[in-house]
């Protein structure tokens, strides 16, 4: 299957990660494995092989997603030294984490086999990606940020690769670079800390063994010396002259001359090979190829900054030159070009963003404000920075406040009304409260009154028309925001969210990833696709969106808190815990604490998913997800007063929110469930009925309806609304999962509904 590619090193031949057509049939030992089950994993073809092992394309039954299975045959896991060597990869694999390392899932063994299960990954190598004449600027620059940063996580974890190449890097289909194969690593002292034996594996091969690819190796490695992380970045130098050039630094006929080119020969600049190159990339380059490790760039981090900050510099004297950018406008306009930095883990597709740089060049705004005072400025900009920072509610008070503080000093400013009515708007969707919803029609009619083309002042209204259910009047919203303002993202992410709302998917989709294009360093936008993408049950999409945020801003707390939600629903919650608690560690978290405990909940852990539930109802009482899991989790331990109780004290939170403005197509499907928890069935069919009435193809919607009906034993219509979610995207895995449900997981007709055999 050509097309597809996982970290796998193939024939000795060829470049490693090349895809492996055929059926699976070869010398390797494993003739007889596609076709074959092991555990839940149903082996559908080989993808390729190599000295570590042989790797099939697979089915995971469970979690109805493919996987790579990496494994070794029966004539090396039968040998001592080298089933060894297997699981220290395992182990190196499954300490990484970060957007641009393909991830581990698992190790497993079934009878003799022993094999990885491994993110499937589809793409092309770097090898292949790059043109003959190397990759131009929009391309070069994310995809080396985003391969120094990979390795700078590595190195921090005290993990040197030892084999980096453009063949163990994929691109995927998206534009983001991968580095595979972390079989030849091993693990080194962090910097600093005292020398001890246990931060060392055994040696991977014999005293002075050369190992890597010759072509790609540091000079100590080809002279069999010790290989430490100032290794690896000699080898992400030459991928990077290669990156930038389409050639080799170091030339050879045969192995001899090539470890001598290596060892002597100084390449000549990349800047010299492609005159169009920035003189300061080819010295960059250089200083990863000293020969001596003592005179090269110290660390991977380094190497990463000194590429951003190049980055930065030539986008900035473009800017500077095409004159665009008002001293008005500076947050907006320079903030694009920090979206380099932003989105490091984009890849190809920052293309998209040079494209944006035009439209922002080209296009006039109607609604451009007039000047406001330094300080009064200065407090809109600290509050857009506040925004960016995540739509907690720490942070959405202290952009209200800075907000109102620049109202204070610019009263008569419909910018500024404008701007403090967005932001209230998004305290409205998050936190609601009736009066709330009063103070943004009149600042949106006063700004509006006043300069009719005020991009914001339209999208704050439109935003309170969606919540509302009105979805033409947050569309004529949406659209005048963007008559005004063509640029204004978060008039084409309003846009986009009521297209999906109204059933027009992929249109809708279309706008927020416009909205992204157009943000620059804006995560908002990013934020608004992946959670949009989440609940329309594309969850890998989703948390590849969220992934990028996370490149930006390592502890954003809506990404942090979403792409663990997307864990939980996926059936990873060991990896979404490590995400709440981090998110706990930044501060207090109502949604991090209740999400937490759904994580505990979900295996088995129900004292520890009680602690967290109660953390989240100590910080807002008045939120209706933490009694609604205090529930869940007394009912799971037999304990069925104390979960009617919490199911009460639920439903009352779930009508106050309703009552003070909530999203009503959100709350009910929840409200619905506790109600029919309680035997209260009509009033909970009542509540998803008018759901779906709202939003009718949504799967988080049909699922809930579901389990509804299953609770009320309803089981033609319980069925009927599962198939409807599947079909609408949502994941099998839930129906699984969900208490709901446990009665009917042994019926055929309910596993027939979720397209599962009994084998």
């Amino acid at each position: 299957m050509p097309g597809r590619w996982v970290g796998v090193p193939a024939a000795s031949t060829g470049w490693e990660g090349r895809a492996c057509e055929g059926d699976g049939s070869g010398p390797d030992g494993h003739a007889t494995m596609v076709g074959r089950t092991l555990s839940h994993y149903h082996v559908v073809d080989k993808l390729g092989s190599g000295g570590m092992g042989v790797v099939y394309l697979a089915e995971d039954r469970r979690l109805q997603r493919h996987v790579a299975l990496k494994m070794l045959p029966p004539e090396v896991a039968g040998n001592a030294k080298r089933l060894a060597r297997f699981q220290r990869e395992a182990r190196v694999v499954a300490s990484l984490n970060h957007p641009n390392i393909v991830t581990l899932h698992s190790v497993e063994q079934v009878e003799d086999v022993h094999f990885l299960v491994m993110e499937y990954v589809e793409g092309r190598t770097l090898y292949e990606a790059l043109p003959p004449n190397g990759l131009n600027r929009s391309a070069f620059f994310p995809i080396a940020i985003a391969l120094a940063d990979a390795l700078s996580v590595a190195h921090e974890a005290g993990i040197v690769h030892r084999d980096l190449k453009p063949g163990n890097i994929m691109v995927t289909n998206r534009g983001d670079p991968k580095i595979l194969d972390f079989g030849l690593a091993k693990l080194r002292p962090r910097p600093g800390a005292p020398f001890s034996s246990e931060l060392e594996t055994e040696p991977l091969t014999g005293a002075r063994q050369v190992i890597g690819t010759l072509s790609y190796m540091s000079p100590e490695q080809v002279q069999g010396g010790t290989a430490d992380h100032r290794s690896d970045i000699f080898s992400l130098g030459i991928v990077l002259y290669e990156m930038a050039t389409g050639r080799r630094p170091f030339q050879g006929d045969s192995g001899a001359e090539l470890v001598s080119s290596i060892l002597r020969d100084t390449p000549s600049p990349a800047d010299d090979i492609r005159t169009e190159l920035p003189h300061h990339l080819g010295r960059i380059i250089r200083h990863c190829l000293e020969k001596s490790p003592e005179r090269r760039l110290q660390s991977a981090k380094d190497l990463r900054n000194e590429l951003e900050d190049l980055e930065r510099e030539l986008s900035s004297t473009e800017v500077t030159t095409s004159g665009s950018a008002s001293s008005a406008n500076t947050v907006g306009r320079a903030g694009f070009w920090r979206a380099s930095r932003a989105i490091k883990a984009v890849g190809l597709a920052l293309v998209v963003g040079f494209a944006a740089l035009t439209s922002w060049q080209l296009v006039s705004r109607k609604g451009e404000p007039p000047p406001i005072s330094p300080a009064a400025q200065r407090l809109l900009d600290q509050g857009q920075l506040s925004e960016m920072r995540g739509l907690t509610r720490e942070n959405l008070e202290d952009a209200v406040e800075r907000y109102r503080g620049a109202l204070q000093l610019e009263p008569e400013s419909a910018h500024v009304r404008a701007r403090l009515a967005s932001v209230l708007s998004l305290m409205q969707i998050q936190y609601p409260e009736p009066e709330r919803v009063e103070e943004i029609d009149r600042l949106t009619s006063a700004a509006l009154e006043q300069s009719p083309e005020l991009a914001l002042a339209h999208i704050a209204s439109g935003r309170v028309a969606l919540l509302e259910g009105d979805r033409q009047a947050a569309e004529r919203a949406a659209r005048r925001a963007l008559d005004a303002d063509p640029t204004e993202h978060q008039g084409h992410s309003l846009l986009g969210q009521v297209m999906i709302r109204d059933a027009r998917v992929e249109p809708g989709l279309e706008h927020l990833r416009r909205a992204v294009s157009v943000a620059g360093s804006d995560v908002r936008a990013m934020m608004v696709l992946a959670y949009e993408l989440k609940h329309l049950g594309r969850g890998d999409e989703a948390a590849a969106e969220y992934q990028k945020v996370l490149a930006y801003d390592p502890d954003h707390r809506g990404a942090l808190n979403d792409l663990a939600v997307i864990y939980v629903e996926t059936g990873r919650d060991l990896d979404a815990i490590p995400h709440f608690r981090r998110l706990l560690q930044l501060g207090e978290d109502e949604a991090a604490a209740q999400n937490l405990g759904v994580a505990y909940f979900n295996i088995g852990e129900m004292e520890q998913a009680i602690e967290a539930f109660r953390t989240s109802h100590r910080i807002d009482p008045a939120k209706p997800l933490a009694p609604h899991g205090l529930g869940d989790a007394h009912e799971r331990l037999g304990d069925v007063d104390s979960a009617e109780r919490w199911y009460g004290t639920a439903v009352a939170n779930y009508d106050g929110a309703l009552e003070a403005g909530g999203q009503r197509s959100f709350l009910l499907p929840l409200r619905a469930v506790c109600l029919a928890k309680l035997g209260r069935f009509d009033e909970a069919r009542n509540d998803v009925a008018e759901a779906l009435a709202l939003e009718p193809d949504s799967g988080w919607r049909l699922f809930y309806a579901a389990q509804v009906y299953a609770l009320a034993g309803l089981v033609d219509e319980a069925y009927e609304h599962a198939a409807r979610a599947i079909e609408a995207g949502y994941a099998r895995a839930q129906f699984l999962r969900e208490p709901a449900f446990a009665s009917y997981r042994d019926d055929p007709s309910f596993l027939a509904v979720l397209e599962i055999t009994e084998d």
